[in-house]
């Protein structure tokens, strides 16, 4: 870790005094109070015992809160991550039968030294690869596989498949065998939930604007304490399937086990958790964040989130990173510092210490209402319709990775949806927009001349590109110029408009100068405008001007438009296509 890097993770506490220690503590205990049913829940979602979620609310959102950069993101599990996590520990379980509860921590420290090396190495711009609609795409087949996962503790049935379609083929086959106690149960957690979160908070909120806003997002908190409740005190404790014995006290740190075997088998999941939990992180950030005019830097938070899981694997955890729910939680409750962070560590390991065998008595069904409840944030189904009419290869791309999950896994789905985004953003480069443009009478600006009424000169072709010249799309170009001269017989000059060129590759470059040779070759002359600075630098580093010769570097198309009216004598107009 850099200094700069250590400065900005401690540049917060000049602004804790005594008023701001006093509201991030209130808001660390606020987020206890959520993280506390959420941990349990999402531990459950993972396939390990609820004691593991607890453990990964103490360590990672203590290392956040010194290294991260964001000021209200409240780390810990997800449902997203942790059904990542229950499909890398169940196919590790049967290749080599290891215990989830020991491949979990391995997971989480594999994942953090991937982040602090992607940190070290300022890669934050990889997770510009996991694009919207990828994301788009594994969320909602996410949402349907968490919902499936929960059907059994939510209907108190026993379900072996683990495909989707076997999943709801048993279901429908055990109808008959749903407990009633405990699907109502589940209901009577959602209903709960909502109320509170409703009708309850829009109450309480005309009273105590503040104080409803927080009630209302707690109402996973009072689900647990009901649930417990009904459990010790009705005498249903016999009929309900219960979280049973918790450990009692804080995890001892020790080394998570590590082997070569083990490192292969969980280093794909290691990477796609890191960067679906580094997006998830920075986009919640983010969004707080612009309120406030502070930023969330994605190669900080490497580090931040790095750490965080480094911090979970050597607690006996599972991988981490900021949720939403959570993190607005912080915001409401005041919280100022990442020290509220701090202070809901601290609450989780008093209950760790000494309310254990309460949490012992909560039936699971209201850890399944919790959870099928959360997926509801997973669902977007209005930004899926947007991206329909939008634009429909994301769409596809949607579609791909949503099916792809479901059909083929979390981690095959997800990489095959990344593939096909990079796959479509190459075509894309590969099909650049290329307009025929001339002058707008009057003015020196130029627009496509099938969209606009413009002056053209005979015998002259601008042509410009909108996009990079590279090498998936360089012989496109070519072929284009080459179509273009053959359609148009009285064309002498090109000139290719540059002004929406960033980069020429030295494939792109080759293309160029093969494609000048080509017109010599016909008699005509090539000619370019509009060349940004940095890209002139690279075509002056091998002469590239004296290679065009005659052909000229124009520094606006008006200069290009002038000089070459000189040699050709009549100027047309085209009336405007309305297209």
């Amino acid at each position: 870790m850099t200094r700069d890097q250590i400065r900005l993770a401690a540049d917060w506490w000049q602004d804790v005094v005594p008023s701001t220690l006093a509201r991030d503590a209130i808001a660390g205990l606020v987020i206890a109070a959520l993280l506390v049913p959420q941990g349990m829940a999402y531990a459950m979602l993972a396939g390990l015992p609820p004691e593991m979620g607890l453990y990964a609310s103490l360590l990672p959102p203590a290392l956040y809160a010194v290294f991260g950069s964001s000021r209200y993101l409240a780390v810990g599990p997800v449902a997203v991550i942790s059904l990542m996590v229950a499909t890398a520990t169940a196919t590790l379980g049967q290749r080599h039968g290891i215990d989830p509860m020991v491949a979990a921590p391995a997971l989480a420290f594999m994942s953090g030294l991937i982040l602090l090396i992607m940190g070290l190495l300022r890669l934050g711009f990889l997770t510009h690869f996991l694009s919207r609609p990828v994301l788009l795409g594994f969320m909602t087949a996410a949402a349907i596989l968490i919902g499936l996962s929960q059907l059994p503790h939510a209907l108190g049935l026993s379900v072996d498949a683990r495909a989707p379609l076997g999943q709801i083929q048993e279901v429908f086959g055990q109808l008959g065998a749903v407990s009633m106690l405990t699907a109502g149960l589940t209901v009577g957690t959602i209903l709960l939930i909502l109320l509170i979160g409703g009708p309850l908070a829009r109450r309480l909120r005309q009273l105590w604007p503040h104080a409803g806003s927080i009630v209302g997002r707690m109402g996973a908190l009072f689900a647990v304490t009901f649930g417990i409740g009904l459990a010790m005190f009705t005498g249903l404790s016999d009929h309900l399937s219960q979280i049973g014995e918790i450990p009692r006290g804080l995890p001892r740190p020790e080394w998570p086990a590590l082997e070569i075997v083990w490192i292969l088998e969980l280093s794909g999941m290691a990477f796609l958790i890191s960067l679906v939990g580094l997006m998830e992180s920075v986009s919640i950030g983010r969004g707080l964040a612009a309120r406030d005019n502070e930023d969330v830097q994605p190669n900080r938070e490497l580090l931040g989130i790095g750490l965080s899981n480094l911090g979970a694997g050597l607690s006996g955890a599972y991988p981490v990173t900021g949720g939403l729910s959570r993190t607005v939680v912080a915001k409401d409750a005041g919280a100022v510092t990442p020290l509220a962070g701090l202070f809901a560590a601290l609450a989780v390991s008093l209950v760790l210490l000494f309310a254990t065998p309460l949490l012992a008595e909560l039936p699971r069904a209201v850890l399944a209402g919790i959870i099928l409840l959360a997926i509801v944030q997973l669902l977007d189904v209005h930004a899926v319709q947007e991206t329909w009419r939008y634009n429909r290869g994301d769409a596809a791309v949607i579609g791909i990775t949503f099916f792809g999950v479901l059909s083929l896994g979390v981690e095959v789905g997800l990489i095959v949806g990344i593939m096909v985004s990079i796959g479509l953003l190459l075509w894309r480069i590969s099909q650049p927009h290329v307009a025929m443009v001339g002058r707008v009478p009057g003015s020196e600006h130029f627009r496509n001349r099938e969209r606009h009424a413009v002056e053209t000169l005979t015998g002259v072709c601008f042509i410009r590109v909108d996009e990079s010249l590279q090498f998936p799309n360089s012989r496109f170009l070519r072929d284009t110029v080459l179509e273009t001269i053959r359609d148009n017989s009285d064309i002498q000059s090109i000139v290719l408009v540059c002004s929406a060129i960033n980069d020429i590759d030295s494939t792109a470059l080759a293309t160029l100068e093969e494609l000048d040779l080509s017109l010599k070759a016909r008699g005509m002359v090539m000619h370019l405008s509009e060349v940004k600075g940095p890209v002139l630098d690279q075509l002056l580093k091998v002469d590239f001007p004296s290679k065009l010769s005659p052909g000229r570097i124009f520094f606006t198309n008006q200069d290009a438009f002038s000089a070459l009216q000189e040699n050709h004598s009549r100027c047309r107009s085209k009336k405007e296509i309305k297209s």
